[in-house]
Formats: C-alpha cells, sequence, structure tokens
C-alpha cells in the first residue's frame, strides 16, 4: 500500500480510541484511500490503458506503474493527494457528530 500512515496519524482524530482500534482505524483508513485512488484511477484511465494498468500493477509498488500513471494522468499526483484528504475529512466530520 501507499506510506498514508503518517498522513493518517497527523490528521485524524484518533483520541478516545485503544491502541489496537487505532491500528485497526488506521489500516481501516488506508484501505479507504488506497480504494478511493483505485477508482479515481479507473475512472480517468482512458478505456484502452486499463488493460496495460492491470498488467503493470500485477507487481506492487512498481515504479512503472507511477510511471505509466504520469504518463497518462499528468495530475496523478494531485488526483492521490485529494482522495487521501477526502477519507480524511469524511472520517473526522463523521467523529465531530
Amino acid at each position: 500500500m501507499l506510506p498514508f500512515k503518517e498522513k493518517i496519524k497527523a490528521e485524524v482524530n484518533l483520541e478516545g480510541f485503544t491502541l489496537e482500534e487505532k491500528k485497526e482505524l488506521i489500516e481501516k483508513l488506508e484501505e479507504n484511500i488506497v480504494a478511493k485512488i483505485n477508482l479515481v484511477i479507473m475512472e480517468t484511465l482512458p478505456d484502452e490503458d486499463r488493460e496495460e494498468f492491470f498488467r503493470i500493477s500485477e507487481k506492487p509498488h512498481s515504479v512503472a506503474i507511477e510511471k505509466f500513471l504520469k504518463s497518462r494522468i499528468p495530475d496523478i499526483s494531485d488526483l492521490i493527494a485529494k482522495s487521501a484528504n477526502d477519507i480524511i475529512k469524511e472520517f473526522n466530520k463523521l467523529r465531530e457528530e
């Protein structure tokens, strides 16, 4: 997975949770961020590039994935950051209610 743990720890209100609950919440939030990023990629990536993306993405954390996405989706870094921020904001908003 992409390294979002530190961002989550820094920006999410985890007060009131046990250490085990915090660990689980961080894991689940990271999974949600990655799922949202994958959804954004599939919505943004042209149909003709999806098969190649799936082939390249069989190797996790591949530099080739990053290079491929940057060549096909120039603002991918912004989309990834926005996806992470959206999930974190949504969780914090739910905690406030």
